[in-house]
């Protein structure tokens, strides 16, 4: 009622989305954290388990590692083959008709 009474519901949609923005980027970097810890901690069972060598952990690890990155790097290209789909869908519409 008092931010209604004082006009004040973009400012305090503003304020609540930035806390929103924060929270989220917290809990990526939370669960990246974990994530990491999770897989060093199995990879540390399995080697002390003798299932694996620290070679063949470490190969595992960085490779997951250097995927999600190269994920995250091409994922901006992804929106340009979408553009280029919708490009195409015309070009192939003026080709048909002729």
């Amino acid at each position: 009622r008092t931010v209604l009474s004082y006009n004040g519901q973009e400012r305090e949609e503003k304020r609540y989305e930035k806390h929103l923005d924060e929270a989220k980027r917290n809990g990526i970097k939370k669960g990246a954290i974990n994530g990491v810890t999770l897989g060093l901690w199995y990879g540390a069972k399995l080697i002390r388990d003798e299932r694996y060598n620290i070679g063949k952990v470490l190969t595992v690890f960085f490779s997951i590692i250097f995927g999600a990155f190269s994920l995250g790097q091409a994922s901006p290209h992804f929106q340009a083959f979408t553009h280029a789909r919708a490009a195409a869908c015309v070009v192939w519409e003026v080709i048909d008709e002729l």
